[in-house]
């Protein structure tokens, strides 16, 4: 069986790192949790800048810039820490199952050396980063015939409609940056806390 599991917020916690960055760049007062609670309720960092930071559209621009070469630098990626019992969860359904990692980062190198770092790299056959250019749907199929009792496993919507798309059972966790709420309403097969809890 064909398992294919979403990077951050699916394995890996990512919060700290997201926050940080945004809290740099937009000097915001919004707390660590504040933020989240927007996140999770589907606000974009766009939305947020413009209510809670009063961003025009230079602003907004000047943001991005800022933004997307850092967001997964060093200096900010070493935040990242694998989320509770990952490790071992990942190890027992490598077993019996062909795990390979989707991920909407921009850089293949830093996804690798995250690996690396986690001591994941015996764990996943294959690593898939749609480097900004490629929707993960596309990505997927690109590389392989995808069967009905194969998994796709994320903590947002794109992850659960890319799985619908190509024919897969779908997990979406909570453990990522959408809350069960926002998650329902794309119909997943089923909605967990974290990956660790499902059953294969």
């Amino acid at each position: 069986m064909k398992i294919f599991i979403d990077f951050d917020g699916t394995l890996i916690d990512s919060r700290t790192r997201i926050y940080g960055l945004f809290k740099k760049i937009s000097g915001t007062n919004l707390t660590f949790d504040q933020y989240w609670e927007l996140k999770r309720n589907q606000v974009s960092n766009s939305d947020i800048l413009i209510k809670y930071c009063d961003y025009t559209d230079v602003k907004l621009q000047k943001f991005n810039d800022e933004w997307f070469p850092l967001i997964e630098h060093d200096d900010w990626l070493i935040f990242d820490e694998p989320l509770p019992g990952i490790t071992d969860f990942l190890k027992k359904l490598s077993y019996d199952n062909t795990l390979i990692l989707v991920t909407a980062r921009q850089r293949i190198d830093k996804v690798f050396d995250q690996i690396v770092r986690f001591g994941w790299q015996d764990l996943f056959q294959d690593i898939l980063v749609t480097q900004q250019e490629k929707e993960k749907e596309a990505l997927i199929s690109s590389k392989y015939d995808c069967l009905s009792t194969d998994y796709i496993i994320g903590d947002s919507g794109k992850d659960i409609l890319a799985g619908k798309a190509l024919g897969l059972k779908t997990i979406a966790v909570l453990s990522g940056s959408r809350n069960k709420l926002q998650l329902s309403k794309y119909n997943p097969d089923f909605i967990v806390d974290s990956i660790v809890d499902f059953n294969f």
